[in-house]
């Protein structure tokens, strides 16, 4: 680990031939869910190959690893369920709720679009473009100064 998480997404595994592993930092609060875990179940992987928690490993066959994993799926979507409601959120959350609301919420930071689709594991630019709003009257406002601004500047060097 070293630092980030490497993984990649199994949504598009199978999908995109040059897969490309998804980099993520560890934060204080992920390690502190991670050290949460390899105290419990005393798992510590640190190769980039291995499993980061103890629901997955080596000796489980391909078979065991798919039910296994959708079990945790739906045990997380639960989980989430009751959470969303004990809180007064919306109907129909679910970890896909996340992952969309974590690239809008960089998208409106005006984040660059590249590291939102490497962040996401995006192939195609215009996947991540879904995620963009239009600018806001202020920003084209802003930009359009930017460029006067740019456009005045050399006007009067070249004088």
């Amino acid at each position: 680990m070293h630092g980030e998480i490497y993984f990649i997404r199994q949504k598009t595994k199978s999908t995109i031939q040059d897969q490309k592993d998804i980099v993520v930092p560890i934060l204080e609060t992920i390690q502190r869910i991670i050290d949460k875990h390899e105290n419990k179940h005393g798992n510590e992987n640190t190769d980039k190959e291995k499993y980061l928690f103890p629901f997955l490993n080596d000796t489980n066959t391909e078979k065991e690893r798919f039910l296994k994993s959708q079990n945790l799926i739906r045990l997380t979507n639960k989980k989430i369920k009751i959470i969303a409601k004990k809180i007064g959120l919306m109907d129909g959350i679910s970890p896909y709720t996340a992952h969309h609301s974590y690239a809008t919420i960089l998208a409106k930071l005006r984040v660059p679009e590249s590291f939102i689709a490497e962040q996401l594991g995006h192939s195609k630019r215009t996947v991540t473009q879904n995620y963009f709003d239009s600018y806001t009257k202020e920003e084209r406002l802003g930009f359009n100064i930017l460029l006067l601004k740019s456009n005045s500047e050399k006007t009067e060097a070249d004088v």
